[in-house]
């Protein structure tokens, strides 16, 4: 009788700790949050990353073209392929939590500079001029990212920066997405060399 109540005790308290009904700690909670962020982030998944955050600029990350399968945000999701995180440290205060990270991820600083030489360059050969079809322009456009693929090697960049998170009925979100993380997603992209 013993063995058999032991044997019940021990498949009930398996049965709780796959069930979940053992409440994960509240750091565990936040690296998990951040983690499915950050992969939506990097994949260009805007739709399933929104709602990691708090409040959402719809302006900040939307893509600046409605071509379809654009080789831009394709190429972008390829420097991710190497993008690393690690969690330096996560202080949790009740609702909120302050959270330092340090990110290695490929810098992209160059590519505006370059993108917008290679465009003026084409409109000075001629091959863009007021009478371009939004196809012609259009293939243009994909040519010259992957000009710029073939040609371009970026170096990796690290960066330290702190972010800030809410606690939103139970769900950890990250407070508002900062210049710091949108230079990580965007691999410095819009930013250029002087």
């Amino acid at each position: 009788m013993r063995k058999r109540n032991l044997f019940i005790t021990v498949l009930l308290f398996i049965a709780l700790m796959t069930s979940g009904c053992f409440n994960k700690k509240p750091e565990d909670k936040v690296k998990d949050m951040l983690k499915e962020a950050f992969s939506s982030l990097t994949e260009y998944d805007l739709a399933a990353a929104k709602q990691y955050f708090s409040e959402w600029d719809e302006e900040l990350l939307a893509t600046s073209s409605d071509i379809e399968d654009d080789p831009l945000i394709d190429y972008l999701v390829e420097c991710h392929q190497t993008t690393k995180y690690e969690i330096n440290s996560i202080d949790i205060a009740d609702d909120k939590a302050t959270v330092e990270l340090d990110f290695n991820y490929i810098d992209n600083t160059n590519f505006t500079n370059i993108f917008a030489a290679k465009v003026f360059q084409k409109a000075l050969d001629n091959e863009l001029s007021d009478s371009t079809t939004e196809e012609e322009g259009e293939e243009v456009y994909r040519e010259t990212i992957s000009e710029i693929k073939e040609e371009l090697n970026p170096s990796t960049v690290e960066s330290t920066f702190t972010l800030q998170l809410s606690k939103i009925d139970d769900e950890w979100k990250i407070s508002e997405l900062t210049d710091e993380l949108v230079k990580v997603i965007t691999t410095n992209i819009s930013e250029t060399t002087e």
